[in-house]
């Protein structure tokens, strides 16, 4: 989980919260990159339900002193499908890891939660997944594999020495701060 400053900041809180929830922070990414992989790019924006006027009372309904006696909280508002899916992913990705898949739909209802109510946007994360690509590169390079390095990620053989280059300057900026 390197490069996590080029990760968008609306998936870094749902990540901890997440974690806090099934208590694995590496489960926890898997889900944000899920939801990233398939939401990134789109305004999302869940309503949060609304009050309903109550029905005109029926000739044998039961008649408190104010009017017509209520029958409890009204249920949440139903979960857009993308919430669904999440929760079907979020528990082969438990699944996978060993953890108790019943957690997936606390996490998909987290999510939902976070998300009702408010305008978010989720980034696609461009710029977490070329400082993935660059680290995947500077780490991986040879002289003798170049050409393997820019044919796997569809760059030339300048762009390869582009990113040498800057990963090389961000290193050793580091050993100076």
């Amino acid at each position: 989980m390197e490069h996590l400053e080029h990760y968008p900041e609306i998936l870094l809180d749902l990540r901890d919260k997440i974690a806090e929830l099934i208590g694995d922070p590496q489960a926890a990414f898997a889900i944000t990159e899920h939801i990233r992989a398939e939401r990134g790019g789109r305004n999302h924006y869940l309503r949060r339900g609304r009050k309903r006027k109550p029905a005109p009372a029926a000739p044998d309904e039961q008649q408190g002193l104010f009017g017509p006696v209520e029958q409890g909280p009204e249920p949440p508002p139903e979960a857009p499908e993308w919430i669904v899916r999440l929760g079907q992913a979020a528990g082969q990705i438990l699944a996978e890891r060993g953890l108790v898949s019943e957690q997936a739909e606390a996490v998909a209802e987290l999510v939902r939660a976070e998300l009702t109510g408010e305008r978010a946007y989720i980034p696609q994360g461009q710029s977490f997944e070329l400082a993935r690509r660059d680290a995947d590169i500077f780490k991986r390079f040879r002289r003798a594999n170049i050409d393997a390095l820019c044919q796997e990620h569809g760059i030339s053989e300048q762009q390869v020495y582009a990113v040498l280059r800057k990963e090389y300057g961000r290193r050793q900026r580091r050993l100076f701060d």
